[in-house]
């Protein structure tokens, strides 16, 4: 989707699948695949959405019903319905001939920038330029109160695969994940230096993408047991856990990173034997135990993660 008011298809190596798709008057802003790969939906600044085929043929005429600029489109996960959010405050619900269902959706105090289903079709989020998430259920009710806690406009929102969170992104440089009943999980994400644009989910659920203004992307951990892997990581070759204590909250650690990260095998006498040669300066022969503890003990999805991990060699 392009400010030159055109769409365009790519294959996967970035080559242009035929013309141009003329048909929006002016910038479109979003576009997205139905479930069947069959149609394409955009949304133009035009105040139009639109339906074309894989090959580029507007279906009907443009769909009539916002009043400004339509910001962001998706279809409904059985591939029957589209939203659409728009700068008139308003989100709206199409069927697949283009016919509007029900009317506007109010309840945004300021234009609507983003909006997307739940992955079982029952739930529609939305991010607004008043701060706010909402989540609305498939007849347009909003559900409890509006979501605060960016201090700045929300620009993206989306469901995880699962559909228990939700990610945003906004204008105050932040990324959040929120529950779906509205409640912020831990703090801000910070790491963009300026406007973040957007922000999606892995297939899997286990990471997060976000894009900024500042001309970054950045990844992030978004579960509880990948930021476990982190810390039992980091944790693994301090001092700490080379003997810890019964019933100490070191030991409490030890045994959790045992159970969810680390093979319940592994061999503390190579890692005891690794820390002794460190003490010794022999960083070679230390740096040898420590490897065998990484290859016999870690899952194969870490072990390819660990060559950045600060393990001493003979230049340190």
């Amino acid at each position: 989707a392009s400010n030159d008011s055109t769409v365009r298809l790519w294959d996967i190596d970035g080559n242009p699948i035929g013309q141009p798709w003329h048909g929006h008057e002016k910038e479109v802003n979003s576009v997205a695949f139905s479930p069947d790969g069959q149609w394409i939906v955009s949304a133009s600044n035009d105040s139009t959405v639109r339906l074309w085929d894989i090959d580029g043929n507007p279906i009907g005429q443009p769909w009539h019903g916002h009043e400004k600029e339509v910001n962001s489109v998706g279809f409904s996960p059985n591939g029957q319905w589209i939203v659409s959010a728009s700068n008139d405050s308003t989100i709206r619900l199409w069927n697949i001939d283009g016919n509007p269902i029900g009317q506007p959706w109010h309840g945004h105090e300021k234009e609507v920038n983003s909006v997307g289903f739940s992955p079982n079709g029952q739930w529609i989020v939305s991010a607004s330029n008043d701060s706010t998430i909402r989540l609305w259920d498939i007849h347009g009710n909003p559900i409890g109160q509006p979501w605060r806690g960016h201090e700045k406009e929300v620009n993206s929102v989306g469901f995880s695969p699962d559909g228990q969170w939700i990610v945003s992104a906004s204008n105050d440089s932040t990324v959040r994940l929120w529950d779906s009943n509205g409640n912020p999980i831990g703090r801000p994400w910070r790491g963009h230096e300026y406007w973040v644009n957007s922000a999606a989910f892995s297939p899997d659920g286990k990471l997060i993408v976000s894009g900024s203004l500042d001309g970054t992307v950045r990844l992030w951990y978004c579960g509880w047991q990948e930021w476990l892997q982190v810390c039992c990581n980091r944790l693994h070759y301090h001092p700490v856990f080379q003997n810890p204590e019964n019933g100490s909250d070191v030991e409490i650690a030890y045994q959790t990173c045992q159970k969810y990260v680390w093979n319940p095998q592994f061999p503390k006498q190579l890692h005891n034997q690794g820390a002794a040669k460190l003490k010794e300066k022999a960083f070679s022969a230390a740096l040898e135990d420590f490897k065998q503890a990484v290859q016999l003990n870690f899952t194969s999805h870490w072990k390819d993660r660990l060559a950045w991990q600060s393990v001493p060699t003979d230049n340190q």
